[in-house]
């Protein structure tokens, strides 16, 4: 079955996803296939980036204030219905499990009414809230592809569905280096005679912070260490980094 159009359904922009839609924009085009965004809502607690360019097609589904979560989004179930039935589109990525309309795409997938795949991530706590295991597995078991990042999520999917997982499409996360360049006038700038471990994330525990300064600190002594984001842990992290002697910054 060919496929013109491919919508990608996710809760809000991020800094981190922003240039992969970019880039998935352009992929899809070199095929004259039609890739666009649907987002449930316009932002997330704890999450304080603002405005950013959106440089590929992209429609909110929300109101200029739409929250997060399965209550919040409930209220842009309709629209979304109603975009499905205007684009009829070939193929739907669901971009999480429990925004109101992503639920919707799972039980449209499981009966065979869309062609969906599920975007898959995990946080290293995901399996300690059991009544939202509960929702995932079943939403989980609506799905037979999925697009992931790395070993720990396919391995996260085999032990929570109890099968071997073959039908996945790997997709690392990725950034615009371009950010980081001296030219860019944003922030700070690689040296480019150095290896650099760089890492971008949200400073909350679920991220597994902790885990990454320290194993970052074993390595050797050429490789420069950078970390960036903010969040609650931001200032806990700031003065365990000092007394590593400048190793991490």
């Amino acid at each position: 079955m060919p496929i013109d159009v491919v919508v990608l359904v996710t809760n809000t922009p991020t800094p981190y996803r922003n240039h992969m839609y970019s880039l998935m924009k352009d992929e899809f085009a070199l095929v004259g296939i039609d890739f666009i965004v649907w987002f449930t809502s316009r932002r997330e607690p704890l999450r304080k980036w603002g405005e950013m360019k959106l440089d590929y097609p992209h429609e909110f589904l929300c109101g200029k204030n739409g929250g997060t979560g399965i209550f919040e989004t409930v209220k842009v179930i309709p629209r979304f219905l109603l975009n499905i039935y205007k684009r009829k589109p070939d193929l739907v990525i669901a971009g999480g499990y429990y925004d109101a309309p992503n639920l919707v795409i799972a039980i449209l997938n499981k009966f065979g009414m869309i062609r969906a795949l599920l975007w898959h991530e995990t946080h290293q706590e995901s399996r300690n809230k059991w009544w939202l295991n509960k929702i995932r597995v079943q939403v989980l078991r609506s799905y037979r592809y999925f697009i992931i990042p790395g070993l720990a999520q396919k391995l996260f999917l085999e032990n929570m569905l109890e099968k071997h997982v073959i039908n996945f499409i790997y997709l690392p996360n990725i950034i615009d280096e371009n950010l980081f360049l001296a030219e860019s006038g944003k922030i700070g700038r690689f040296d480019s005679d150095k290896c650099v471990f760089f890492c971008a994330l949200r400073l909350i525990d679920s991220k597994g912070i902790s885990e990454i300064i320290a194993a970052s600190v074993d390595l050797p002594s050429t490789i420069e260490r950078r970390i960036a984001g903010d969040g609650p842990l931001r200032q806990q992290l700031l003065e365990s980094t000092a007394v590593m002697n400048g190793r991490i910054k």
